[in-house]
């Protein structure tokens, strides 16, 4: 059953499997390091169970390297976990638009009512009555 946590960054829901608990993984969305929260019922301390043997189907003595039992060695010593990386932040004034384009959105509405109240000028011009 795998560890089911919030990313740290986006809020996005990951399942990781158990075997991953206590690791550093990357969020599939944000691409934040986030470490893999260690379930309660399982001890921090106790590395996880191995994987299973991987099936050689290249070797030609197929059926005696089945037979054989393989032999788990013990880590020789527990590496230090990298810090968790903080991504890049985009600058984001609104809630949809980063700055940029907020910015361009506002000097294109600006530079229409701009051009909307020139040409309310001239047609007026034409339509005044002289009298």
């Amino acid at each position: 059953m795998p560890i089911r946590f919030r990313c740290a960054y986006c809020n996005q829901l990951m399942g990781i499997s158990r075997r991953k608990a206590g690791q550093v993984v990357r969020c599939p969305k944000c691409a934040g390091e986030i470490i893999v929260p260690v379930p309660e019922g399982m001890d921090a301390s106790e590395p996880p169970p191995p994987p299973p043997p991987a099936a050689v189907f290249e070797d030609k003595d197929f059926d005696q390297a089945l037979l054989q039992p393989t032999a788990t060695e013990e880590p020789a010593a527990a590496l230090p976990m990298p810090p968790a990386a903080v991504p890049p932040q985009e600058t984001r004034l609104g809630i949809f638009l980063p700055l940029g384009m907020l910015l361009l959105s506002l000097a294109v509405v600006i530079l229409l009512l701009l051009l909307m109240f020139v040409f309310g000028l001239i047609i007026g011009r034409h339509t005044q009555v002289t009298g």
